[in-house]
């Protein structure tokens, strides 16, 4: 985790931005109308 941040910073700072957006995001938990299949399927794409 910690070069993945290391990589991160060495961006311009939107592209960081944008990733960290969407790191913070993949902590929620998934829509509550989505099926357990999608939850199953993203889940295993972001391990």
């Amino acid at each position: 985790m910690l070069d993945s941040l290391k990589r991160i910073k060495e961006q311009p700072k939107e592209i960081w931005a944008i990733k960290m957006a969407d790191r913070i995001c993949n902590l929620y938990a998934p829509p509550f109308y989505w099926t357990n299949e999608k939850k199953r399927n993203t889940l295993t794409k972001h391990v």
